[in-house]
């Protein structure tokens, strides 16, 4: 043999028919001689099953290949590299590119291999109409745009990935997308689908730089500096919508007001969020509230509303100590990459005295993981002693959360909320809430607004979450000595995850519960989020001026995994300092924490 680069061809002995798929792709002219060609590959020397192999010039050819010779079904001969090389598995399969004896636009198989082709069916959902995305099959890069599609590939083990992340006109979007069962093996494959995540946390105006606002009783009016947002459907998906309102305090006025904040969606529609009983003597309650809507394909809008019921209300008042602005967090349910089924519903409107809550769980395997979610409870204690609110699933505790108060005529209504995380389904017990008051001679009162809802996510197994949990023995204290006002105290960390394999630009959902928070005196404190570590001055998701009022806490933010840094999460609780007076704070009981990539 030369000593050269070469490689084996053998000619049909019975060529495909004229025309055939198998003869424009085998079948050339040379020198006028129409040849019909099965070429093979190098030989690899690390392949223990190689067709052939070469040593010292000599080319050794396997038994069951020297059969098939036998048989008739090929002649011998050799060919120059510039070919190129393929290996063929019967007498009339098309040999393949970008190996193929046959590269011209005329051959209709010059991308597809030796053992036949196969198609990839399948669909891109929720990527906005105008916008596109690059995947890479088998390092075949292929643009596409939203709805179907279908690939016609080479008959090989495959496997797929989002390589260009979506874009309009060549300026990024922003957006996520991801390749859902992104691997098969050398047959076709259809339900195929590339996901887009639409999930966002929007935040209203800074009270540090817009002035507090007050309401007049029964005026229904969106809180002030948060616009309009928009929402572009591509089929009827279940959306859930946490608000976050860092505090809102009793101003002036005869009544103790109620205070209900809500979202009014295409402009006639409103879904209650949240409701809070203020009183006189209480300061700066932070409130949160969710709710699960079902929106129709298309383009929607809502904006979030605030409504009195009496006595003069202050939204979000701030010193000038930090950020204070409204989240609104949406999180299209259908859209994330590791959604697979949903459960849930709302239970009768209306009071009722304590009780528990349940609900189903999706149905699924156990050992899989759940995202969980409740609202709709508002929970007033008439006594002193407060109430716990703790959310199990599966059996097992996820989250607990406390109200309470040493001083005073009992405690406001306040809004109960929660988002929990379970790693591992391990019974079929439903989710369920258990209001008990805190000492058995009171009795807690239940407000249901529009129906208690209570749900839970199960997640496919390519889910990318970290969750930690804490129950303090002994309170975790935040201390901020006496100082001017515009000063910050460091904060303490309660929690700490990390997402260590998280793609960047991939959205993270980061929620954190905290059981209960107090401060001595008149002392206030803030509890947020900080994510990546990064040195930007995170927003303050909740102030409380407590008086010794103890209140739990539900906060979220989704987040952009940040190019070049780890994705991390804290939750941290930090003292205000007061002019000639030092603040002690306290968080209590249990803490959640999860980051989970959507």
């Amino acid at each position: 043999m030369p000593a050269s680069p070469h490689a084996f061809a053998f000619e049909r002995s019975k060529p495909p028919a004229v025309g055939s798929n198998a003869d424009k792709a085998t079948c050339i002219t040379e020198a006028g001689v129409r040849r019909c060609l099965t070429v093979l590959d190098a030989p690899d020397p690390a392949d223990p099953f190689a067709v052939y192999s070469v040593k010292d010039g000599t080319a050794t050819f396997a038994a069951a290949f020297c059969a098939a010779l036998k048989a008739g079904t090929a002649v011998g001969g050799t060919i120059p590299k510039g070919l190129y090389l393929t290996t063929a598995r019967a007498k009339d399969a098309p040999v393949c590119a970008p190996w193929s004896s046959v590269q011209n636009d005329a051959n209709p198989y010059k991308d597809f291999t030796d053992g036949g082709v196969l198609t990839l069916n399948g669909a891109v959902t929720f990527l906005p109409e105008g916008a596109t995305l690059n995947v890479d099959i088998n390092g075949v890069e292929k643009t596409l745009k939203s709805g179907q599609f279908s690939f016609t590939i080479p008959a090989v083990p495959w496997t797929a990935k989002v390589s260009a992340q979506p874009s309009v006109n060549g300026k990024p979007t922003g957006q996520y997308c991801t390749f859902l069962n992104a691997a098969g093996l050398a047959v076709s494959a259809n339900g195929l689908e590339v996901r887009c995540v639409l999930a966002t946390t929007t935040y209203g105006g800074d009270s540090g730089s817009v002035a507090s606002r007050t309401l007049a009783p029964g005026v229904t009016a969106s809180i002030p500096e948060f616009p309009a947002q928009t929402l572009d459907l591509p089929s009827t998906s279940d959306v859930l919508f946490l608000l976050q309102i860092p505090t809102v305090s009793y101003a002036a006025g005869g009544l103790e007001p109620e205070v209900r904040f809500g979202l009014l969606i295409d402009g006639n529609r409103t879904a209650e969020l949240s409701t809070v009983k203020l009183r006189a003597d209480r300061e700066g309650t932070p409130t949160a509230g969710n709710a699960l809507v079902s929106l129709g394909a298309g383009p929607h809008t809502f904006q979030p509303t605030w409504l009195t019921s009496g006595g003069s209300v202050v939204l979000f008042p701030n010193d000038r100590r930090g950020a204070l602005q409204p989240a609104l967090t949406t999180i299209v349910l259908n859209s994330v990459s590791s959604f697979r089924s949903l459960s849930w519903g709302t239970s009768d409107p209306g009071p009722r005295a304590a009780s528990s809550i349940s609900r189903a769980l999706p149905t699924g395997d156990l050992g899989e993981s759940l995202f969980l979610f409740g609202d709709g409870v508002s929970v007033a204690d008439p006594g002193n002693n407060g109430f716990t609110a703790t959310v199990s699933a599966a059996g097992a505790t996820v989250a607990k959360l406390s109200s309470g108060s040493t001083t005073g005529n009992g405690a406001p209504s306040r809004n109960v909320p929660f988002f929990a995380f379970l790693e591992k389904r391990l019974t079929a017990a439903p989710l369920r809430v258990d209001y008990v008051a805190g000492t058995a001679t009171n009795t807690l009162a239940l407000a249901l607004r529009n129906g208690s809802a209570l749900g839970g996510v199960a997640l496919s197994a390519n889910v990318l979450a970290a969750t930690a949990s804490n129950v303090a023995d002994v309170p975790v204290r935040a201390v901020a000595a006496p100082e001017v006002p515009a000063s910050l105290p460091a904060p303490t960390a309660l929690l700490q995850v990390n997402l260590d394999t998280v793609e960047d630009g991939r959205p993270v959902l980061v929620f954190s519960t905290i059981e209960s928070t107090l401060c001595a005196g008149n002392g206030a404190a803030h509890a947020y989020l900080a994510v990546d570590g990064t040195a930007e001055e995170p927003r303050s998701f909740f102030l409380s001026g407590s008086k010794e009022y103890a209140m739990p806490h539900l906060f979220a933010t989704v987040a952009t995994k940040k190019p070049g840094v780890p994705f991390h999460a804290t939750t941290n609780l930090r003292a205000l300092n007061l002019l000639n007076a030092p603040t002690t704070c306290y968080a209590k009981g249990r803490a959640d924490l999860t980051a989970w990539a959507l």
